[in-house]
C-alpha cells in the first residue's frame, strides 16, 4: 500500500512539474529581450541591449539585435543588425563589402523577412550599412552589418494593393509582433533563425513606445484578435486617428547679432498654427546642425538635448484652440554652438511638441552661417 502511495505522488508530483514548466516555457516564448527606450529630436526608439545568439551552425553561430525608431505620424522603421562570429565563409562580411562598396551606405536593396507563420515580407526599398564604422571597429574581419527598413514598405509588398497606407503599415507591424522571424534574405544571402524571440520584442517595444508617447495608435500595431491574412486587411482600420492636437509652421528665419541675457546671439524666428492646445503650455525646440547634417555637439550643459546635441527652446499657451503664433522667437548665444574659430555653414529646424511632449508639427530648414570674426 506504502508502495502505491509512494508512487501515485510521484506521478503527481511529474505531472505538475511537467504543467508548471509548461507555463514557464511558454512564458518565457512570450517574453521580451531586454531593451531600452530613447528619445532625441523627436525621434523614440527601443532598441534591444545586446546583440542575442539566434543560430548555431557547425561553428558559425548568427547574433541579431532589433531595433524600432519612428516620429509621430511617421512609419515605423526597423533596424536588424547581424553578426556572424567565423571569420570564414562569413555572409555578413560580404553583406558590410557591399556597403562599403556605395559608400556611407547602400540604398535601394532587397530584403526579405519569413515569419513561423508562412507569412513573407519583402521590400526592394532597405539600407544596408557597415555598422563596424560605428562602434564595432575591433570586428573589422567578422563583420556586423545594419540592415534598415520600415514597416510601411513592407506592407506595400504583402499584395494589399487596394488598402490604405496606414492599413499596409498595420498588417506588416501586426504580423512581425505576433510571429517570429524564421529566416531573412538580404541581397541573395539567406540568414536561418532558430528560436528568436523576436514578436515578443518588437510587441513590447511598440507597446513601449505607445506608452511614452501617449498615442496607442503611434506604430500602427493592433493586436491580433481577428485573421491577419494578406487577404482580410479590412480588420484594420482605414484612418488613422485624430489627434487631439496638431500645428502646421508657416515660415522660418533666423536674426542674428541681437543680445539676451547680456550675451550676444541669434533668433530662430517662426510663425505656426496650432490647434487642440487651448489652456495648455505647450514647448517649441530648435536644432542645430551642420550644413551636410552632422548635429552641433553641446560640451556644458546649458543648451542641449538629452544626448549631448544643442538646441534651444521656448514655451506658448494658446488661449484658444484655433490659434496662429507670429514671429515666435528662440534666443541662443553664439558661443553655445560651441564652434571653432573660422566659419561655418549651419542650419537649424524648429518642432512643435504638446504638453505630454509629443511632437505635433515640425518646420522646414532655415540655412544661415556663423564665423568667429564676425557676421
Amino acid at each position: 500500500m506504502k508502495k502505491v502511495t509512494f508512487l501515485l505522488v510521484i506521478f503527481v508530483f511529474c505531472c505538475t512539474f511537467r504543467v508548471s514548466a509548461g507555463f514557464l516555457v511558454g512564458a518565457f516564448r512570450n517574453t521580451p529581450y531586454p531593451f531600452t527606450y530613447s528619445y532625441e529630436d523627436s525621434w523614440h526608439s527601443c532598441a534591444m541591449d545586446s546583440l542575442t545568439e539566434v543560430g548555431d551552425w557547425e561553428t558559425n553561430r548568427l547574433y541579431c539585435k532589433l531595433y524600432v525608431t519612428a516620429q509621430r505620424q511617421a512609419p515605423a522603421n526597423i533596424k536588424l543588425m547581424l553578426y556572424e562570429s567565423r571569420e570564414t565563409n562569413n555572409k555578413a562580411v560580404r553583406l558590410c563589402s557591399l556597403a562599403n562598396a556605395a559608400g556611407e551606405r547602400k540604398t535601394d536593396t532587397s530584403l526579405t523577412i519569413k515569419l513561423s507563420d508562412g507569412t513573407v515580407l519583402r521590400t526592394s526599398d532597405a539600407w544596408l550599412y557597415d555598422a563596424r564604422k560605428d562602434n564595432f571597429k575591433q570586428m573589422t574581419s567578422l563583420g556586423i552589418v545594419q540592415i534598415t527598413t520600415n514597416c510601411l514598405s513592407l506592407g506595400k509588398n504583402a499584395g494589399l494593393s487596394s488598402a490604405s497606407d496606414y492599413q499596409q503599415h498595420a498588417y506588416a507591424a501586426t504580423k512581425l509582433a505576433t510571429y517570429n522571424i524564421e529566416s531573412i534574405t538580404v541581397e541573395g544571402y539567406t540568414f536561418n533563425f532558430e528560436g528568436f524571440r523576436s514578436a515578443a520584442t518588437f510587441r513590447g517595444m511598440f507597446e513601449r513606445l505607445a506608452e511614452k508617447t501617449g498615442d496607442a495608435e503611434l506604430f500602427n500595431y493592433i493586436a491580433p484578435s481577428a485573421s491577419t491574412h494578406t487577404d482580410d486587411w479590412e480588420n484594420y482600420s482605414s484612418s488613422a486617428p485624430e489627434k487631439s492636437a496638431a500645428a502646421e509652421v508657416s515660415r522660418i528665419t533666423t536674426e542674428h547679432n541681437v543680445y539676451g541675457n547680456g550675451a550676444k546671439g541669434m533668433y530662430v524666428t517662426f510663425s505656426f498654427d496650432v490647434s487642440g492646445m487651448k489652456g495648455k503650455t505647450g514647448e517649441a525646440i530648435a536644432y542645430f546642425y551642420f550644413e551636410n547634417g552632422t548635429k552641433l555637439k553641446d560640451y556644458n550643459r546649458n543648451y542641449y538635448t538629452t544626448s549631448g546635441n544643442v538646441c534651444a527652446s521656448t514655451t506658448y499657451s494658446p488661449r484658444y484652440d484655433e490659434s496662429t503664433y507670429t514671429d515666435l522667437r528662440i534666443f541662443i548665444p553664439y558661443n553655445e554652438l560651441h564652434l571653432a574659430a573660422g566659419r561655418h555653414d549651419l542650419k537649424a529646424y524648429v518642432a512643435i511638441f504638446d504638453d505630454a511632449g509629443n511632437q505635433i508639427g515640425e518646420s522646414d530648414w532655415v540655412s544661415f552661417w556663423w564665423s568667429s570674426t564676425g557676421r
